[in-house]
């Protein structure tokens, strides 16, 4: 029986066997992924286990079967197999013995690959025991001990495929393997992770590490659990032409932590090495609309569709962009792209994006419902549900959905925004102080969650002066955070401290020149009665993007104003029709 573990398309691991490829969708609740997964080869083939044959001519066929992907007859044929076997004299020899054993496992492979995983088990199961009646005769290969691992990492690959909620009893049956490979010890780390056993995942990856340094995937997963890799990244330094891995885990490894600025210059020193390369490009994505280049995130993400049209990781995080920019055709194409994909998550956030679009936040809901019954640890539906339960006014699911997120992984930072607005809106301003401070202890040194603090604090007349020192810290570590910047200008406006607010609008300008950017500006030009400033500034913007709805606004406010009023009167009407903009 060949058993071995390939790597889907996602970056996950899985349960294969040689032969002609199948797809067997194992995963679609494990571990926030749902790709198929290549199986090859089926029986007691590959593994160094030799099978005489003659006894059991229905095998041969069974296997030619499975290998031409026809369950359905595979399985069929198969019982009419065991009960041959069954039927046989008890078996005296070694080769009699597998042969029964063959039988079994090749059944199971059948009722696997019709995801029949309870009969599946029970046949594998059934083998299993066969496998411990069975003493080997001494040889260069431990037969039995081979076989024990090999249906062990089939019984728990079943378990796997019938949900999370058997993650438990997969492990059970992994921990019971003699010989670990690189792909036991891979599974065993996910099923650790869901079962949130974070010490035991990251032991389980390191050994497949140990075992195999090319396992990358286990590397980005220490990375993602927050582990110390430092050692890794020096065995990826020193090895000739794996330096690129040092890389890649330094640009994950930022990104972990919100350096996403320091992602970005790692993420794109890749892209420049290797072009078209799809994990790097929607990555290097992810780190520009962390830091508010949304139109250049747009663009690569864009590129990476091209270069990979039906990838779908991270491709729910393009249509969140999307919708954020109200870019409506684009998002109802990509989502109706990733269809394609029902049994991953990412297309299910992705129509629920677009459902939100068009207003329809019930549908939206239920489709998020569903992204989290195919992998309950997908983070991105989370935080999109929170934030569409907070524009209905949800406020106590946006906190359920936010703190689901937040356990799933707490150094995601969105999760602590999305928490504080919620409890802000309540109002309950203790809580959002709370899960402010929380941020803050989480990610020490983050601008953004400096930011978030203040941004608490600014609720409150007597908490302003230390809001401004949030900001001002929060821009001293890093000068260009944009959340900063826009907090520290509504500051200033709201203490009618416009040529400050200017200042700094003026000189983040240079590093976001955007639309939004040139909107914000203008209204405070507006707000400080320099009509022609605010002119040029809501014509530039729409001139970047002409139906950017806030740049609109703006102009139709201060149009409506100058008409009105005299040139004279203009200043205190103009204060009177912005001052909400920075409310």
């Amino acid at each position: 029986m060949a058993f071995f573990v390939v790597r889907a398309s996602n970056g996950k691991v899985g349960c294969a066997r040689g032969g002609q490829p199948h797809v067997i969708r194992h995963s679609a609740r494990f571990g926030g992924r749902g790709a198929p997964i290549m199986v090859r080869q089926f029986g007691l083939a590959g593994i160094g286990v030799d099978l005489a044959g003659g006894a059991l001519p229905l095998a041969g066929e069974v296997r030619a079967l499975l290998d031409q992907g026809l369950f359905d007859c595979a399985s069929l044929v198969g019982q009419f197999l065991v009960s041959q076997a069954q039927s046989l004299p008890s078996p005296a020899t070694e080769d009699a013995r597998l042969e029964r054993i063959d039988a079994l496992v090749l059944l199971a492979d059948a009722f696997s690959g019709q995801r029949e995983f309870r009969r599946a088990i029970a046949r594998y199961t059934e083998a299993l025991q066969q496998n411990q009646l069975f003493r080997s005769v001494v040889s260069k290969v431990d037969t039995r001990s081979l076989i024990d691992s090999a249906v062990r990492l089939k019984i728990a690959a079943a378990y796997v495929a019938l949900g999370d909620d058997r993650a438990k009893d997969a492990l059970d049956v992994l921990e019971a393997v003699a010989q670990k490979t690189v792909q036991c010890h891979m599974l065993m780390g996910q099923l650790n992770e869901r079962l949130g056993r974070i010490k035991s995942a990251v032991v389980c990856y390191f050994n497949a590490i140990e075992m195999n340094p090319m396992a990358v995937s286990a590397a980005l997963a220490l990375v993602r659990l927050g582990a110390d890799v430092s050692k890794l990244t020096s065995r990826y330094r020193k090895a000739p032409g794996l330096q690129w891995i040092e890389h890649l885990l330094e640009g994950h490894a930022r990104a972990a932590v919100h350096d996403h600025r320091a992602a970005h210059a790692t993420f794109s020193a890749l892209s420049l090495r290797f072009p078209s390369n799809y994990h790097v490009l929607v990555h290097k994505a992810c780190a520009q609309l962390q830091l508010s280049e949304t139109n250049d995130a747009l663009a690569t993400f864009s590129l990476a569709s091209r270069c990979d049209p039906y990838a779908v990781d991270c491709m729910d995080i393009y249509a969140w962009a999307l919708r954020m920019r109200n870019q409506a055709t684009e998002l109802g194409s990509l989502s109706q792209r990733l269809l394609a994909h029902q049994h991953r998550p990412q297309p299910w956030v992705a129509v629920a994006l677009f459902c939100d679009q068009r207003n329809d936040r019930d549908k939206a809901v239920k489709f998020l419902e569903k992204a989290i019954a195919l992998s309950p640890r997908h983070i991105t539906a989370y935080l999109v549900k929170g934030y569409i339960s907070l524009a209905t006014g949800c406020a106590d699911e946006a906190v359920t959905a936010y703190k689901q997120a937040n356990l799933i992984d707490r150094r995601e930072l969105d999760s602590y925004t999305g928490l504080v607005e919620a409890y802000l809106g309540v109002p309950q301003f203790n809580d959002a102080l709370f899960i402010a401070k929380a941020c803050v202890q989480v990610l020490p040194n983050n601008a953004r969650a400096l930011t978030l603090f203040g941004n608490v604090l600014a609720r409150t007349t007597e908490g302003r002066d230390n809001a401004r020192k949030a900001f001002t810290k929060a821009l001293q570590i890093d000068p260009n955070c944009h959340d900063a910047c826009i907090a520290l200008v509504k500051l200033c406006m709201a203490q009618s401290q416009f040529q400050e607010a200017i200042t700094l609008l003026e000189k983040h300008l240079a590093h976001h020149p955007t639309d939004a950017m040139h909107t914000k500006l203008a209204n405070a030009y507006a707000l400080s009665g320099n009509v022609s400033q605010a002119l040029f500034h809501y014509h530039t913007a729409l001139s970047m993007t002409p139906d950017f709805r806030p740049a609109q606004a703006g102009l139709e406010r201060l149009e409506a104003s100058l008409k009105e009023r005299c040139q004279e009167d203009a200043p205190d009407v103009i204060d009177d029709e912005f001052e909400l903009v920075y409310q």
